[in-house]
């Protein structure tokens, strides 16, 4: 695979995320989507990484792009659940509202 493949850079980001590399996972998730847009499975694992990172709103923006552009992505719909679920920032029952 090289370095044009979105699927080795979807790869690449998943081995980041898991080794604890939130923020190296991002940039291959990054690259993988910059190559193939539409692959909900790079938005949802972006999603993860910017979990990690802190990054709320951002993680929950590519949930929602990720069901938009496939509709029966129940990993998807799960995680979003339970960033919904979440108190939000700024507040403390609703940090963020």
């Amino acid at each position: 695979l090289g370095a044009a493949n979105p699927i080795a850079w979807h790869n690449l980001g998943v081995l980041r995320l898991r080794a604890g590399d939130a923020q190296g996972a991002r940039s291959a998730f990054d690259e993988a989507l910059a190559r193939a847009p539409a692959h909900a499975p790079s938005r949802r694992a972006r999603a993860r990484a910017l979990l990690a990172l802190g990054r709320a709103s951002d993680a929950r923006e590519d949930l929602l792009r990720a069901l938009a552009l496939d509709a029966r992505d129940d990993a998807s719909r799960a995680l979003l659940r339970s960033l919904d679920a979440r108190p939000a920032e700024g507040d403390v029952l609703h940090p963020s509202r």
